[in-house]
């Protein structure tokens, strides 16, 4: 069979464009991230909510008043329907409606923190509304939108957690809240050890882990090692029978599964 022109057409007109080809190739692997980042979604609005009680908890006396139930009762509402973007975005704008009533009183560092983190909810969601000239927004999209944010925000919170901790007073065992943290510790579970050997490993170790975790958490192969370090070092903060640090605890559990690869 001869192979004319009309031949030639009819080959370059029967083979599929690459581009159409790519996008087929291409569906099942975005809609897998897709349903991927949908559950990241309801993962972390449960995490948060959870966080936010915990903070409700740690402070019972303080948290009477209209904004304070609307702020505990939003995070139930989230609990029941974690999956749900107005649910969460209702609870980002009840924590900040909070914190601008009661400023500058009774406002702890993680209440601010968690300020912002509320605030580039708001702002990542306002965003995609905007673009997409919609006020439903996917929620897999929001957390994407707004995670490399937040990442950034606890960044520095640990930047400033070491700078604030370089003074003469935290490296003094006599004054360092690090040996008082570990007293109480120490009281609570004898098998932990004792002596004026443990406090400059105290001292000292609060400050290469406290710097550890955000050199592990800037980096993406990095990111799991500095999540388990953080969960340990955390974990062992909100421990302590004297003080209340499990609810900064619990907020910067929730923050941390932003740094694992639902991306």
């Amino acid at each position: 069979m001869s192979s004319g022109p009309h031949s030639q057409v009819f080959l370059r007109r029967s083979r599929p464009p690459p581009a159409a080809g790519a996008v087929a190739d291409d569906a099942p692997e975005a809609d897998a991230s897709r349903r991927l980042a949908d559950r990241a979604f309801a993962i972390f609005a449960s995490l948060w909510a959870v966080a936010i009680l915990f903070h409700q908890v740690a402070f019972p006396a303080r948290h009477v008043g209209f904004f304070r139930y609307a702020l505990t009762l939003a995070a139930l509402w989230v609990l029941l329907r974690p999956s749900s973007v107005p649910r969460f975005v209702a609870l980002a704008a009840a924590q900040i409606v909070l914190v601008l009533y009661y400023l500058p009183n009774f406002i702890t560092n993680h209440s601010l923190f968690s300020f912002f983190v509320n605030l580039t909810v708001l702002s990542a969601f306002g965003y995609l509304v905007v673009r997409g000239k919609s006020l439903v927004v996917e929620r897999g999209e929001l957390l994407r939108t707004f995670a490399p944010a937040v990442r950034i925000e606890l960044l520095i919170l640990y930047f400033y957690a070491v700078l604030h901790k370089l003074n003469a007073d935290f490296l003094n065992p006599a004054t360092s809240c690090a040996m008082d943290h570990y007293t109480s510790l120490a009281g609570m579970y004898p098998f932990l050890p004792t002596g004026s050997w443990v406090s400059p490993l105290a001292i000292y170790g609060t400050l290469v882990i406290e710097a550890a975790i955000p050199l592990l958490l800037l980096f993406r192969r990095t990111r799991v090692a500095g999540v388990l370090l953080g969960l340990g070092f955390h974990y062992m903060l909100a421990l302590n029978p004297q003080h209340r640090f499990y609810n900064f605890s619990a907020m910067v559990l929730a923050v941390y599964f932003l740094s694992l690869p639902f991306d």
